[in-house]
């Protein structure tokens, strides 16, 4: 037997450049550490990890902001952020991230919101029974 795997189609992280999600994921680490909520003693009460996704669809131009500060910083000869010492490309990828990831999630709840208002309408050939939406020639 042959072994069979079909990727046609499918996306292709592995071409994602590892070290820009090496210098990524050291902005993530660093805002989840920034974000945190944390009690008298110093203790995580809350992780700043999931910061982001408190944002909603109007934080994405903010996001967009944030990243043209980043990618201007860059282009000024500034390569790292003075706060955090990381790449300031690296800065600008994640806030658009996150922008790309609130800009998808906006669109389903709407998607999600439309189909619940507007029922969809019977079908004749779904009506009577004739198979899964008249595949059945």
């Amino acid at each position: 037997m042959t072994f069979k795997k079909f990727d046609s189609g499918k996306p292709r992280p592995e071409l994602i450049p590892p070290q820009a999600i090496h210098q990524v994921a050291k902005v993530l680490a660093y805002g989840a550490a920034k974000y945190s909520t944390r009690d008298e003693d110093g203790n995580v009460v809350e992780d700043g990890a999931d910061n982001w996704h408190k944002g909603c669809a109007p934080a994405i131009p903010r996001y967009i902001c944030a990243a043209l500060r980043h990618i201007n910083a860059y282009q000024r000869g500034e390569p790292t952020d003075d706060e955090t010492g990381l790449a300031h490309l690296a800065h600008a990828v994640c806030c658009l991230l996150f922008a790309h990831e609130l800009q998808d999630r906006a669109l389903s709840e709407q998607i999600r919101a439309y189909v619940a208002a507007h029922k969809p309408l019977p079908h004749e050939h779904v009506a009577s029974g004739a198979g899964d939406y008249g595949d059945d020639e």
